[in-house]
This record gives structure tokens, C-alpha cells and sequence, in this order.
């Protein structure tokens, strides 16, 4: 994956051609140095692999296959010829453009160029195919550039076309510095709006029976779950309704509801539980029996058998109250 912000300007050395295929070989200095072999390199926005360990030479030797000739501008491309360089993205590098996935849809024409105090505007013609992939301030690839789209034709229009504001330092450091009516560039459109574009023609088409779990028994070519035991037929029976076009949650269709499960019973025996053993009743309360700390020597029958009874003894050692008439 790229990102659209280019790295370096190459140039072509050699393009062999041979029967539906070609040889490109590029003078890339700066980019070509740590690329191994096997490695991708986006050249005007193609997505290329290097075949040869030429890069310590500053080198990039690249095959095209035939649709890439036939779908970019890369078979038009002359010796001494420049492009736009661009590695892969790393994991962890910082994305500043959008994605970029280096597979070119078609190629448009440069319709005019209006250059203005600070940036240049630019109207490209595109294939009518492209037109409901674009969509302002969206992002496109143009030669493998990142740029946002600041206008487009009116949808219907028989000659397409979308405009980008380019600013001067992008000029410099691109192919869009040299370029000129006429001139050919590769397009490549949002990936996330071909996709939606793309599941937008399947709406209202009946799903392919093969790719469905739950299958319509009887179809052609579609053997029945249901007698294999796979599915439930209840669930068949919805399927079948949908693909008629009918609400299954209405009528005959509704599935009946499932009665409710019991729980198995445990396949495993447990030994019956001992008998408990008699439970014998408490013993009946006494007081405590406690020795005082004043208690009399051994063989005295003055015991303190409880609180009261200390209370008592200590009483009776104490001197009389006075009595009210002893105050007065």
C-alpha cells in the first residue's frame, strides 16, 4: 500500500517490449538503494516488483504484464522520461496522504491548465466508467500524486471530467511540473468508493444459492440440509420465504417456537448419605463456680458463689449511712 505522497523522481532508461508483456528499467536513486528483490515500487502510480538485485546500483528492473500496459501509460513511456517514485508504506510509517493501492483503473487526459497566484488548477477528462467514483473533496491518485478533488462534472454528463488544485511545491517535486494539455496520467479512484459503488449493483439481485448456509432445498445443483440433518427445517422454511419474496415472520411461514428443554438427569450414581448422628440435648446451666482473689485459706466454708453474694459481704463490712438526722 502507498500513500500518495511522492518520494523521488525517476527516469526511464529502457522499456523492452516484447509480445504482450515489457521490461522497465528505471535510474532511481534514493529509492532503489534499500529495495530487495521481490520488493514494490509505485512508478506513476503503478504498483511494480523488482525482478533483479540492482538497487545498490541505484537501479529498478520491473516486468509488465499486458493489462498493465493495456490499463496504464507505462507502454507509452520513452527513454529519458520522468516519474513519480514512491515505496511502499511501513508498518508504523506516518500516512499522509490517503490509500493508495497502486492498481490504476484507467487513464485520463490533461483538459486544461489555469494557473492562478499561489496554485494551479487542473481539468482532467476521465472514462464515463470513473465518473460515479469521484466525488468532491474527495481524494483521487493522479500519476500516483494524492490529491483532493475540488470539482466535477455534472453526473450524466457524456464527457466527464473532475479539476485539483495543485500548489507550487507539489509542482516541483512532481511530473505535474512539466505537464501539458494532452498529456496522459494514470487515475486510480478511492478504494472505499469502488466497493460501495461495487455492492450497489448486487441490491435487489437473489443472493447466489451456493454461497448460502441455509440453501433453498430443491434448487438446482443445491442438495437439501434438511434431510442430511444439518439444518433445521424450521430455519429452511424461512430461507425459503425470503428468497420468495414473502415475510416469514407472517402466516404459515412463522416458525413455531421450540418447546422448552428439559434437563437431562445425571448419568452418575452418588452413594446414599450416612445417617447423622443423635444430637444430645445441652446440660442444664449452672452458676460458676469462681475462687475470689480474697478467697479464705482452704477448709473456710466463706465461698462467693456469685456476684450477689460478694456484693453482700463486701456490704456488710462497710459503716452504717448517716442518717438525715446526724446532718442536721
Amino acid at each position: 500500500m502507498f500513500t500518495g505522497i511522492i518520494e523521488s523522481l525517476g527516469t526511464v532508461e529502457a522499456l523492452e517490449r516484447h509480445a504482450d508483456s515489457a521490461r522497465l528499467v528505471l535510474r532511481a536513486e534514493g529509492v532503489a538503494e534499500d529495495l530487495p528483490e521481490g520488493g514494490s515500487l509505485a512508478v506513476n502510480g503503478v504498483c511494480l516488483t523488482a525482478v533483479r538485485p540492482v538497487g545498490a546500483e541505484g537501479r529498478f528492473v520491473a516486468d509488465v504484464m499486458g493489462e498493465t500496459l493495456h490499463r496504464t501509460g507505462i507502454g507509452a513511456l520513452a527513454p529519458g522520461a520522468r516519474v513519480n517514485l514512491e515505496r511502499c508504506l511501513p508498518a508504523g510509517g506516518r500516512f499522509d496522504g490517503h490509500i493508495v493501492q497502486g492498481h490504476v483503473d484507467g487513464t485520463g487526459a490533461i483538459l486544461a491548465l489555469e494557473e492562478h497566484a499561489d496554485w494551479t488548477t487542473v481539468r482532467v477528462g476521465i472514462p464515463a466508467g470513473l465518473a460515479p467514483q469521484l466525488a468532491e473533496k474527495g481524494s483521487i491518485a493522479l500519476d500516483g500524486i494524492s490529491l483532493t478533488v475540488t470539482a466535477v462534472s455534472p453526473a450524466g454528463d457524456p464527457q466527464p471530467w473532475f479539476e485539483v488544485g495543485i500548489i507550487p511545491a507539489t509542482l516541483r517535486a512532481t511530473t505535474l511540473g512539466g505537464a501539458r494539455v494532452g498529456d496522459a496520467v494514470n487515475l486510480e479512484t478511492d478504494a472505499v468508493a469502488k466497493y460501495l459503488l461495487r455492492a450497489r449493483q448486487f441490491e435487489g439481485l437473489p443472493a447466489d444459492p451456493g454461497l448460502l448456509a441455509d440453501a433453498v432445498p430443491g434448487a438446482e445443483g443445491v442438495a437439501d440440509p434438511a434431510a442430511a440433518g444439518s439444518i433445521p427445517s424450521a430455519s429452511l422454511s424461512a430461507s425459503a420465504a425470503i428468497a420468495a419474496g414473502a415475510d416469514p415472520a407472517a402466516g404459515a411461514d412463522r416458525p413455531r417456537p421450540r418447546a422448552p428443554r428439559s434437563r437431562p438427569t445425571p448419568s452418575r450414581s452418588f452413594p446414599p448419605r450416612p445417617p447423622s448422628r443423635p444430637r444430645t440435648p445441652p446440660a442444664p446451666w449452672t452458676p460458676c463456680m469462681r475462687r475470689s482473689a480474697r478467697s479464705p485459706p482452704a477448709g473456710s466454708s466463706s465461698w462467693s458463689t456469685t456476684r450477689t453474694a460478694r456484693t453482700r459481704a463486701t456490704s456488710s463490712a462497710r459503716p452504717p449511712s448517716p442518717t438525715p438526722s446526724a446532718w442536721a
